[in-house]
Formats: C-alpha cells, sequence, structure tokens
C-alpha cells in the first residue's frame, strides 16, 4: 500500500479552464462597460496579492476597456512592504500567509483605494466636470506559500479574502495535498477560486443581466492534479452566514461505503487503518516496519488548520502522522456509523487515518508495535491524563511506561481575558511525577490556535 504520492500530477483540461476564465473576465468588463453607457453605477476591482496566483490582474490588463474594471494591483513580494499595507495591524501578525493577512489585506487595500477614487471625484467635480454615480469598490487578496524548488517549512496553503464597504470579509482557506501539485497548478486553482468569489458577489450584488445562468467557473474534481482541504468545509451552509463560505469543489477521498467500515470495525483486527489514498488496511507496522509513527487522536469535528499544523510539525520530527478517530470514547460515547463516515471524509488524502475501538491511551498502546506507540497530544490532554484522581491513573501510567510509550505535547497560547494578554500554556504548568517523566516531551512550537470546540460554539453546533 503506497504511503505517500510522490508523482507530480496533471490538471486536466488546463486550456479549457483558462479559456473560461478569460472569457469570464471579458463578460465581466464587458457588462460594466455597458452599465457606464448606462448612467448606472460600475464596478472597480482592486487586488493584492502575495505569493501565488498573481496572473488574475494581467488576465484583466489583456482586455480592451478593462481600466473601466480594473482599479490596479499591489503585488508585494517581501514581508516589510506587506506590513506597509497592513499598517498597525502588522502587529497582530503571527503568519504572513494566515487568513487574518487575507482579510486585513483585502481590507486595507479597499480603504485606501475608496480614499483614492473619493479624492479624485472631487478634485474632477473642482473642475466643474459631470460625474455618474459613485464606482462600488471591491478588493480581492490572495496570500500563498506555494511549491517551490527550494526546501521551505510548513505546507502549501493560500488564503483569499474579498472585501465589500460595510460588510464582512469573504474569506477562502485552502490547503494542498501533498507532493500532487505543481507551482503553476497552484496558481491556476487560486485565480479560479479568486475569479469565482469575485462572480459570486457580483452575482449577489445583481451585477449580470437578470436571467443568466451562474457564471463561476465550474471545477470538477476529477480535473484536479491533487486534492484540496479546507478546515471549514462541512460548515459550507452554516459559515456562510460568517462570509466565510468554501468554494465549489469539495475534497476527494475515497470513501468506501458504509458497511465496509462496519465489517471492519465488528471484525477481530486490532483496528482499521485507511492509507493517504483513503483505502482500507488493517496494520501500519506491519507494512511499514522501518517507519516511525505518531498518532494525533481528534474527534475531527472538524479537522483544522491546527491539526493539519501539528501533522507537519511531526514530519518534521522523523514521524509519519495518524489521524486517529475513536469509535468508542470513553467521555463521549459511542458514534455513530454515519457520524463517523462523515468524520472520516474530512480526514482522507494527506495523512494516514486509524479508527480505533480504544479510547484510552494505554490499551491503545498495549494493541501496537514499538513503532506506533508514540501520542501528538495538546497540554489540556496531558492535564487530564496526568490527573491523580482518575480511577485508572496508576495503572495506565504504569503501562505506558512499560510499554515504552511517548507523549508529544503541543502547547498552547491562551488570552488572559483578565489582562488581555496571550499566555503561553505548556508542561512547565503540569505536575507530573518524576517517575512518569520521561512519557512527556514538549514541542517547541506555537501553534495555530484553532480550536473545533470553539468553533463549533460560535456556529451553535454541537
Amino acid at each position: 500500500m503506497t504511503t505517500e504520492i510522490k508523482q507530480i500530477g496533471t490538471f486536466k483540461n488546463r486550456e479549457g479552464y483558462e479559456a473560461q476564465l478569460d472569457a469570464g473576465i471579458r463578460r465581466i468588463v464587458a457588462r460594466n462597460a455597458e452599465l457606464g453607457k448606462a448612467g448606472q453605477r460600475q464596478h472597480l476591482l482592486a487586488f493584492v496579492l502575495t505569493g501565488g496566483g498573481t496572473n488574475l490582474p494581467n488576465r484583466f490588463a489583456e482586455v480592451e476597456g478593462a481600466s473601466g474594471t480594473w482599479y490596479g494591483t499591489d503585488a508585494p513580494y517581501n514581508e516589510a512592504r506587506t506590513k506597509a499595507i497592513l499598517g498597525e495591524r502588522a502587529e497582530q501578525v503571527t503568519s504572513m500567509v494566515s487568513r487574518d493577512v487575507a482579510e486585513w489585506l483585502a481590507t486595507a487595500i479597499l480603504s485606501r483605494s475608496i480614499g483614492e477614487i473619493y479624492n479624485e471625484r472631487g478634485r474632477q467635480a473642482g473642475s466643474g466636470k459631470a460625474l455618474g454615480p459613485s464606482p462600488r469598490l471591491w478588493a480581492l487578496s490572495l496570500t500563498a506559500a506555494v511549491k517551490t524548488s527550494r526546501e521551505r517549512r510548513g505546507p502549501d496553503w493560500a488564503f483569499l479574502g474579498l472585501a465589500d464597504q460595510g460588510k464582512p470579509v469573504h474569506t477562502i482557506a485552502i490547503t494542498f495535498e501533498r507532493k500532487t501539485w505543481s507551482r503553476e497548478d497552484q496558481n491556476l486553482i487560486c485565480e479560479l477560486l479568486g475569479f469565482n468569489l469575485i462572480v459570486e458577489k457580483l452575482q449577489e450584488a445583481n451585477f449580470f443581466e437578470e436571467g443568466l445562468p451562474d457564471q463561476r467557473i465550474p471545477i470538477s474534481n476529477e480535473d484536479l492534479p491533487g486534492k484540496l482541504f479546507s478546515p471549514e468545509k462541512r460548515y459550507h451552509l452554516h459559515h456562510k452566514l460568517l462570509e466565510r463560505e468554501q468554494f465549489v469543489t469539495r475534497a476527494t477521498p475515497v470513501i468506501r461505503p458504509a458497511k465496509t467500515l462496519e465489517q471492519l470495525l465488528s471484525t477481530d483486527e486490532r483496528y482499521a487503518v485507511f492509507s493517504v489514498r483513503g483505502v482500507p488496511g488493517t496494520d501500519l507496522a506491519a507494512q511499514f516496519p522501518s517507519s516511525k509513527f505518531c498518532a494525533l487522536p481528534t474527534s475531527a469535528n472538524p479537522l483544522t488548520e491546527s491539526h493539519r499544523f501539528i501533522c507537519d510539525v511531526l514530519e518534521q520530527l522523523g514521524y509519519q502522522p495518524v489521524l486517529e478517530l475513536t469509535d468508542q470514547h470513553p467521555d463521549k460515547g459511542t458514534l455513530t456509523t454515519a457520524d463517523l463516515m462523515t468524520r472520516l471524509s474530512g480526514c482522507f488524502g494527506r495523512e494516514h487515518v486509524r479508527v480505533s475501538k480504544h479510547g484510552y491511551f494505554a490499551d491503545k498502546a498495549a494493541m501496537r508495535g514499538r513503532n506506533e506507540r508514540t501520542f501528538a497530544i495538546g497540554i489540556d490532554v496531558a492535564e487530564k491524563l496526568l490527573n491523580p484522581s482518575f480511577p485508572r491513573f496508576e495503572r495506565d501510567m504504569e503501562t505506558l511506561l512499560a510499554l515504552g510509550a511517548r507523549f508529544l505535547v503541543f502547547p498552547r497560547v491562551l488570552l488572559n481575558t483578565s489582562t488581555g494578554e496571550r499566555v503561553r500554556k505548556g508542561l512547565h504548568e503540569v505536575v507530573i511525577p518524576t517517575k512518569y517523566a520521561p512519557l512527556f516531551q514538549e514541542v517547541d512550537v506555537r501553534v495555530p490556535d484553532f480550536s473545533s470546540t470553539e468553533f463549533r460554539a460560535a456556529l451553535g453546533i454541537s
């Protein structure tokens, strides 16, 4: 069974997608010109792009009469220039490639462009020139870390934001499946998603003629060179309310029929395992005896940017990450097959995925080989595990110690509501009996603080 996809895929029908992009841009420019001639309000697009997808404005530039639609482009190449655009927000930046930066860049460019247009219209009015309706301005931002020839830490991902005056910024977050996307194909999907985001908002603003079909470009999963992932893709309808809707295509995991999963879980196998291609198997250690594995237990409800970040760190530490779902959780009960399948569907594609029958770490470790007894946990889980009032505490700790298990503990940065300061919470705040100290090792990284629990609570989802 293959553990990773090494071949760069091909974006099928690439020329067809580029032709649709160019045709769609011509339609926008032509429609905007019609609105201007009719004395109606026109729409202007401003772009700020850093790291990928930078050809989208160039496609506008190649269309005759585009100056009535394309306001201009900022393409900051280095961090200093990007921070100059962000202004005071730059002090809050923890990563230049993030949803926040995409949102703030779009807002900054929109605000600056509106000010420029206002001043120019004032100058023209002062000179006696007759003016039509003030244009409606939109600002599209893209910040991306795309494939490069040099060694680079972290995932290939992109964040887009579209700002409209007086409204929340509509954002999109995507992560590219490892080793399957070329830089050119990553740029193209960013262009397509950016175009679709623009078109979606223009349609909501009744820009196009009445009765026209959806003008977005349909993106076929079968045409993509690899999979695309988004931490919020399961909440399409909910986060539309938060202006964080996912794009029109979805991840393409190979999901087996529910009865196949039921059969796997009801057999005497130790656990059900899925490779990165989503193919059911049984035993990772037997298939890859020379590899080191690290399990990341998760409810995957939903899988977030934090989970993906931790998996990237585990790879840098020399482990093959395994996302692990437990169908019988000691605190949360047993998942239905339908719920388990839904959660699994958000995991396939990048890491191995395991469905375990065992809710306790000691039971998990006892059923696995030596190269599978390492677990990645957050500081909150470490606190629960080290609570001496837990009935199984001493027995489980002794079992884990005897088996040579290991816990890689990821700290959190929490907001102190009293002082407003962000405080790092790590193992130094947890009492660890000396005997069990060898079981725990803190990983000195700052994990993006994207909580599944807080995300569900914000949306009112159980």
